[in-house]
């Protein structure tokens, strides 16, 4: 009822802004504004004072009044350059030139004005830079100007790198459960943490549009760095009308002015310029090409329209070419192994088929090798799509190879600007980008295509009512299309050639994981999501005394369609070592694998799967609507204080299936043990219960201590809701008949296989019609996933404590601390796991619903705890300078599910167990940034009256760069899972610290081996890992990105730059985290790094 209402309303108020909508492009709904106080020589405040402020780009002017204490406040304002004026009979004219607001700013300005007359003006110039201190602010974050947008050293061009800059940001370490993301869509650099939350929660923002992807959270555009004038990122504390999510990247697109000004541009790369990785043998083969170009300024038709100070545009576009063949490696079986022949390793191998039942024993191959006629034929044929490494013992890795991965992208904007009058502007933008991307791949078939699609489109109305009263409303639309598909979806039915049967999808082969080594094949079918989004928003600010008051409503439409929990369409198996191992007896007096015997490949050559899986799930459509009415106050209770308080009602509506769809949920009935359908009544198709009770209030304060010039004292608390991604929509889809997921599991307390290749891998099931009795004669075998029916939307408490104080106009130091609190986290685990004895052994005998062989289970009682301290420095431009630094020591622990396929959740009824360091934990992080105009040539210090051709050598000469030193991240010890229970993340037993203090050596003489592993051992069989979460820090960060940059005048407002830049610049191994199971060849070991360093060559006009 709830949802069609809204629904409703949604569209009859879409249906009114389209006929009387018009608007300015700002970012957030009217979230930037100027204020201050007027006073006079002796403090006293002037009531009455004129105000007018200017765009100086655009010649479009504001005015107010200054009220009973002397405060103003212009609300509405979009970011740009401004000059502000004040007056009042009987004193001097002041003015203020030439400054910036930036995006999202509440920028404060006070002015004193001297007794005199209005015939004498003083004048202050403070050359773009934009006020610093945030007298009436509590929001934590940066704002980075278009110089440094423009002019930074960013890999890849990628915006969101900018974040980092900020302070109190992660990016998800590669390979870690938080960086989903990046393996699911073929791209890094979409996610980034903030303030410890999950990457997941980030809202991004382009001219005030929602961008972010329904299904896994990731900004689903990637908006070109040139189309780019102000990027903030905003954390901890702001006001209701952001919206109800923690954590925002707000980006302001650029826009016409008065003058016409553009460029064009290229960047390239090639690999003859670059270093070599430092587990590669040779460089990587690499050209990208980046180019494009901008236009603005006004519309000019001769004749027809002048747009000077009236009517403005400005049209943007990039491409990207680029062909790589990455140096990838892996670890492998030999040539030998491959034809069964095992004597170059120390492990004995065991028959399995040899077992003796009155010995108990198995007997071993002879010379350690596998006859030819036991080989599976079904793994036979897997191993054309394996390759085999050069040696066994050459470590981390005996295979290397160059996968091509192509890369294009192109991205279209356009924007338009239109002052009605100096009270009312209206605005337009739009953005379109395709990127498809098809991802190669060491193996045969195991590549992946990624195609992406993006639009946006937001038209915005500023209307100036009175000097006190502003209304702001936008509406805007976006739609992202992303998925991924295999690279055999497009070929021949391979499964059905190779003899591996009852997997939902034959176009490819079945990933499969060999304890060890390197996997190989592909698990996933088709997985991504189409999204279609439309946005109102609308804003009403009213300054009244001494309060400036909004209120407002926010309106989220979707559409989605969602191709999810389709992981395993093309089955996936695993092979351990169980079966070729040695048996004896465990703790517990089970019959289980011995230690230090057998090995996985070996079993993986004699067709024995320790277990699999197979599942797949069709495109399912999703409607939805968000909305949050709000009401805030920013109220001026003294000259230097002001408390900013605010309140909203967030309400997101279910998820509701449509059409058929409606049929598929289901829902799990833990007193019967049974499955409830949607299909047969038992159950809402939306399975969850609505909930009406998400309230967050906002509440903080600005204090400007008379005994501390130039300084505030800021505070702040709020209650922020996450707008969970609707990868979690599958758990009340996953389950028979509609979605066959089926596993497999051979008991390795028993010496003979059940299942093997080519017999039964994955049984076929008929299943009777869907009945009321459907449920109760289901039969095991079955892998159902669930949903806590009264699982609430996950919230966040956030606070502060900051101390700003500028040093001189263009110099701040900042010190925050800040926390974070996070309720109903989501989480992921198995519900019908063994009941745990306190020595962690897991009798499978206990599992209470032994009809299925694991129920996967979503449900929100996670929790996640973040501290931070952040020091902070910026350096306004000014002597051809600027600077941003930041230090963040922080810790961020969860007992929840940070991302990716599995789960991170051991034993199911304990969350204490689980509770340790999230993976993108990182407790030292410190970024510096500069631009640097070497003094040198016209203008400058030194040099400056040399002739032109002295010029041309020595000035124009300037260096860019961003420093980043870090700890490295946690990661956890884990084990291969030989506990009977199926979806589980097994951790090692630990017996001492083991990390690296307690090696000798550098890495780079030790074998590359990062901790000590003989503090780790696998759990014996049966057995649960006594190590924690997060128990260990992987490799550090010391990378620098430098730019050197020529530039060339051409004329007085046109340059040519010429630039050369160089990523890792000192060519430091950015090592990753080691191999963290126990038992794999490379257990303890790094085998991976990021890139080496990197050059590209930019030429960029500009005019």
């Amino acid at each position: 009822m709830f949802q069609r209402f809204s629904t409703l309303l949604l569209k009859i108020i879409l249906s009114g802004v389209v006929l009387i909508s018009t608007v300015q492009a700002q970012t957030a709904l009217g979230t930037s504004s100027l204020g201050g106080t007027v006073t006079d020589s002796s403090g006293a405040s002037i009531p009455g004072a004129h105000i007018e402020l200017t765009d100086t780009a655009r010649g479009v002017k504001r005015e107010a009044s200054a009220n009973d204490s002397g405060n103003y406040v212009i609300n509405g304002l979009a970011a740009g350059q401004y000059s502000l004026q004040v007056t009042k009979a009987g004193f001097d004219a002041f003015t203020y030139n030439d400054f910036s607001i930036a995006v999202n700013q509440r920028a404060t300005v006070d002015v004193k004005l001297n007794v005199g007359n209005l015939q004498q003006t003083v004048s202050v110039d403070v050359k773009g830079e934009t006020p610093l201190l945030e007298t009436d602010s509590n929001s934590l974050g940066a704002v980075i100007d278009n110089r440094r947008v423009e002019q930074l050293p960013l890999n890849g061009r990628n915006f969101l790198q900018l974040a980092i800059l900020s302070g109190g940001v992660q990016t998800p370490p590669s390979g870690a459960p938080s960086d989903r993301a990046s393996s699911q869509i073929g791209r890094s650099g979409r996610t980034i943490n903030i303030g410890g939350n999950l990457e997941s929660v980030t809202t991004y923002l382009v001219d005030g549009i929602a961008t972010r992807g329904s299904r896994l959270g990731e900004s689903s555009l990637n908006v070109s760095v040139a189309d780019i004038d102000q990027f903030k990122l905003q954390m901890n504390f702001f006001m209701p009308d952001q919206g109800p999510n923690p954590g925002i990247v707000n980006i302001v697109t650029k826009s016409g002015t008065n003058q016409i000004h553009g460029e064009a541009f290229e960047f390239v790369r090639n690999g003859s310029l670059d270093a070599r990785n430092f587990f590669s043998p040779t460089p990587e083969q690499l050209q990208r090409n980046q180019f494009g170009f901008a236009i603005g300024g006004p519309v000019v038709i001769p004749r027809l329209v002048n747009g000077r100070n009236k009517l403005w545009f400005h049209a943007h576009y990039e491409g990207t070419r680029q062909i790589q063949k990455f140096t990838s490696s892996a670890y492998t079986p030999t040539a030998a192994m491959f034809n069964g022949d095992f004597s170059a390793i120390s492990q004995q191998i065991y028959n399995p088929f040899s077992y003796d039942a009155a010995t108990e024993k198995r007997a071993p191959f002879a010379g350690n090798q596998i006859p030819a006629s036991l080989i599976n034929p079904v793994s036979k044929a897997l191993l054309a799509y394996y390759i085999p490494g050069s040696n066994i013992n050459q470590k981390p890795s005996n295979y290397f190879g160059q996968p091509r991965t192509t890369f294009n992208d192109d991205q279209f904007s356009a924007r338009g600007d239109y002052a009605v009058s100096g009270s009312h502007t209206i605005a337009f933008s739009t953005l379109h980008e395709n990127n498809p991307v098809v991802q190669g791949s060491l193996f045969p078939v195991a590549g992946a295509s990624y195609p992406l699609q993006g639009w946006l489109g937001t038209i915005q109305d500023t209307l100036t009512i009175s000097p006190n009263l502003v209304n702001i409303a936008r509406i805007g639309y976006s739609r992202s299309t992303e998925f991924s598909s295999g690279e055999g979806e497009s070929g021949p039915d391979l499964l059905s050639t190779i003899g591996i049967g009852g997997t939902l999808d034959t176009h490819g082969v079945t990933g499969i994981g060999i304890q060890g080594y390197n996997s190989f094949g592909r698990s996933s079918g088709p997985l991504g999501d189409v999204d279609n989004n439309y946005q109102l928003d609308d804003s009403l600010n009213w300054n009244t005394g001494n309060h400036s008051f909004g209120f407002g409503v926010g309106l989220r439409y979707h559409r989605t369609l969602q191709q999810n929990a389709n992981a395993n369409a093309l089955g996936s198996l695993s092979f351990q070592t169980v079966f070729t191992s040695q048996l004896a007896k465990n703790p517990a007096g089970q019959l289980a694998p011995a230690a230090n015997t057998g090995n996985s490949f070996a079993d993986f050559l004699l067709g024995i799967p320790t277990s699999g899986q197979v599942a797949g799930l069709q495109p399912f459509h999703y409607r939805y609507t968000e909305i949050f009415p709000y009401v805030q106050d920013s109220w001026k209770a003294r000259r230097d204080l002001t408390i900013n308080w605010g309140l909203s009602w967030y309400h997101s509506t279910v998820p509701n299936p449509q059409g058929a769809d409606a049929k598929i949920p289901h829902a799990f009935n833990f007193q019967t043990g049974l499955l409830e359908y949607a299909a047969l009544g038992e159950v809402s198709p939306q399975v969850i219960k609505p909930d009406y009770k998400n309230w967050t209030p906002r509440f903080g304060i600005a204090w400007q201590p008379s005994f501390l010039k130039n300084t505030v004292v800021r505070a702040g608390i709020g209650v922020y809701y996450e707008t969970g991604a609707l990868i979690e929509s599958q758990f009340d889809m996953v389950a028979p008949p509609f979605q066959p997921s089926l596993s497999i599991t051979n008991n390795q307390f028993q010496p003979l296989p059940t299942y093997t290749l080519g017999q039964n891998t994955f049984p076929i099931i008929s299943l009777a019609p869907l009945t009321p009795g459907f449920a109760a004669t289901l039969p095991q075998g079955f892998t159902p996933f669930a949903v806590a029916e009264d699982s609430k939307l996950p919230y966040i408490t956030q606070w502060n404590f900051s101390i700003q104080h500028t040093l001189r106009a263009s110099d701040l130091v900042e010190l925050d601390y800040t926390g974070t609190s996070g309720h109903r986290q989501q989480n992921r685990y198995d519900v019908d796991q063994c009941q745990v004895s306190s020595t962690g052994f897991c009798d499978p005998a206990t599992r209470p619903y032994p009809r299925y062989n694991y129920i996967l289970y979503s449900n929100t009682n996670g929790n996640l705890n973040y501290e931070a301290l952040i020091a902070r420095y910026q350096h306004q431009f000014s002597h051809g300078l600027t600077v941003m630094a930041n230090y963040t020591f922080s810790k961020t622990i969860t007992d929840g599910w940070e991302g990716g396929g599995s789960t991170q959740s051991q034993i199911a009824t304990c969350r204490s167990c689980d509770r340790g360091l999230v993976s993108y934990d990182v407790p030292h992080h410190f970024v510096v940034s500069t631009v640097y105009q070497l003094p040198f040539g016209h203008g400058r210090t030194f040099a400056s009256n040399w002739n032109r051709l002295g010029d041309s050598l020595v000035g124009g000469w300037q260096v860019n760069a961003i420093a980043t030193f870090a700890t490295g991240s946690a990661f956890s010890v884990t084990a291969p899972n030989r506990t009977g229970s199926n979806f589980t993340s097994v951790r090692a037993d630990r017996s001492c610290d083991g990390g690296d203090s307690n090696l000798s050596g550098n890495i780079r003489s030790n074998g590359l081996k990062w901790f000590d592993t003989s503090c780790f051992t696998a759990p014996v069989a049966g057995y649960f890992g006594t190590s924690g979460r997060g128990v260990l820090f992987g490799p550090g960060t010391n990378n620098w990105d430098i730019g050197v940059q020529k530039n060339f005048r051409l004329a007085e407002t046109s340059r040519f730059e010429l630039r050369g830049e160089f990523f890792n610049a000192f060519n430091h191994a950015q090592f990753r985290n080691p191999d963290a199971t126990v038992g794999d060849t490379n257990f303890g070991i790094i085998s991976s790094a990021n890139p080496p360093r990197l050059v590209q060559l930019a030429g960029r006009l500009v005019w």
